[in-house]
């Protein structure tokens, strides 16, 4: 029987961007709750305070150093044409990921953590203890994150999304094994820890069983074979606004823990940027979604009115959990927090409706420029997200009594905020200088000539 129509043969649709897109979200939704999970189960553990805050500044450490690993979907999307390409990404990658180990492993073993737990943090001792300990656990994710994302961009090329929704399900699966056996025998933050390590393991594992087939089925080699250089020109702006993505709850946290209840804040703070997390991050994957899908200016239009429409879904979700009787269902119930924490991560949680029109267009302007290969914009716009981080935090400075949950959630839509004003501006007056210059509307050359050909017929047809 002949192949059915090729979706880049006709015109971008709202229902190809939601088909595409939808599977991502609801990835993404799940990988999240795989974090409340573990915040819920630690929030019922012994000393519930000292074990999330350890948890909480011990995850947005090991976040800052993974940052170069989650990378490798951009990477994949725009250079991944043939089996002697996926070798050379393959190879790039696990160099890249060396450095964040090697950096775990001293900050775990060696009083280097304590330094920055205690010191820059403002962590009692007990948590740094805790904290080191989480940290040493996680240096194991960086070989698994890299992994899994390669096996994610290949179902991204095929639009398979489904299939990483389907690898999410089982980390689910796995997360509940580890949590009902090894994680509270461990205990505490590193038990913690240890429960994210190893459903992320197990989903990891079953992502490459089921993309094994679509690697194979590759090309051997192509007529214009990607080069580590290359690889690296195109990679290193994304790394820099990825670390200092992943680096804003850190330093989030190093104001927040000035605070006159350094562990109270801490603790509360990671509670709610983790229900942040589960609301927001469906929202990053608008950035996979157009670099795949917009290949000229009516694409983009489609994908900035499904942006839209991705926004006032979020933001009315956050109106409805946490604006009405919802809100102590969510926190109390769900979350199992009581007291002081509860009352303290209420006004946190209700600042969140401030996010997700930043944090949506600033996922879709890193992934119309990734499309066109000109990433230096969003490598420049990192310096912007942390500036605006640390004008937002020092509130904490002289305001010492301030609500640690509402600061550090204020500083997320301030950093997106920036991010995304500035990045529409570039992409925009690009734009309107091709136009001027009479470029077309493909990707400049790239892949908007490969997408129709070889991106076609890529994998399994």
């Amino acid at each position: 029987m002949p192949d059915s129509v090729d979706p880049l043969a006709r015109p971008l649709q709202l229902k190809d961007v939601a088909f595409f897109f939808l599977p991502l979200a609801f990835t993404a939704e799940l990988m999240m709750v795989s974090h409340t999970i573990i915040h819920a189960s630690l929030a019922r553990w012994e000393s519930p305070t000292e074990s999330l805050a350890a948890f909480s500044i011990a995850l947005s450490f090991h976040t800052i150093l993974s940052s170069p690993t989650v990378v490798a979907p951009f990477t994949m999307l725009s250079y991944l044409k043939d089996r002697g390409s996926a070798v050379q990404l393959f190879r790039f990658h696990g160099v890249l990921m060396l450095a964040p180990m090697a950096v775990t492993m001293l900050v775990a073993l060696t009083p280097l953590g304590d330094w920055i737990f205690q010191y820059l943090l403002g962590a009692s001792p007990a948590v740094a203890a805790q904290a080191r300990q989480a940290t040493f656990v996680l240096a194991w994710v960086h070989p698994l994150i890299a992994l899994r994302s390669m096996a994610n961009a290949v179902f991204m090329l095929n639009r398979r999304t489904i299939m990483i929704t389907c690898g999410t399900l089982v980390r689910l699966l796995g997360l509940a094994a580890v949590l009902a056996t090894l994680a509270p025998w461990l205990g505490g933050a590193a038990g913690g820890a240890l429960s994210l390590v190893g459903c992320i393991f197990v989903e990891t594992v079953f992502m490459l069983y089921l993309a094994r087939r679509f690697l194979f089925a590759l090309p051997p080699r192509s007529e214009s074979p990607v080069t580590q250089r290359e690889v690296w020109a195109f990679a290193w702006p994304l790394m820099i606004s990825q670390m200092t993505e992943g680096s804003l709850a850190f330093a989030i946290n190093v104001f927040i823990g000035r605070l006159a209840k350094p562990d109270l804040a801490l603790a509360a703070f990671g509670v709610v940027r983790g229900l942040a997390m589960l609301l927001l991050s469906p929202l990053r994957n608008l950035a996979h979604t157009a670099q795949a899908l917009v290949h000229g200016e009516a694409e983009r239009k489609v994908m900035v009115r499904f942006t839209a429409i991705a926004v006032l879904t979020i933001t009315a979700a956050i109106l409805l959990l946490f604006w009405s009787p919802l809100r102590p269902v969510m926190l109390e119930g769900v979350m199992g927090l009581t007291g002081e924490l509860n009352r303290y991560s209420i006004a946190g949680v209700q600042t969140i409706v401030l996010v997700p029109l930043f944090w949506g267009y600033a996922a879709l302007f890193r992934g119309l420029l990734s499309a066109v290969r000109r990433t230096k914009a969003i490598g420049f716009s990192a310096a912007l997200k942390l500036s605006a981080v640390v004008a937002a935090g020092s509130v904490t400075l002289v305001l010492p009594e301030a609500n640690g949950t509402v600061v550090g959630i204020v500083a997320l839509a301030a950093a997106f905020g920036s991010e995304s004003l500035f990045l529409g501006w570039r992409l925009y007056t690009q734009r309107d200088s091709e136009a001027g210059h009479g470029l077309g509307e493909g990707r400049s050359g790239t892949r908007s000539t490969e997408s129709g050909g070889d991106a076609a017929a890529r994998l399994d047809r």
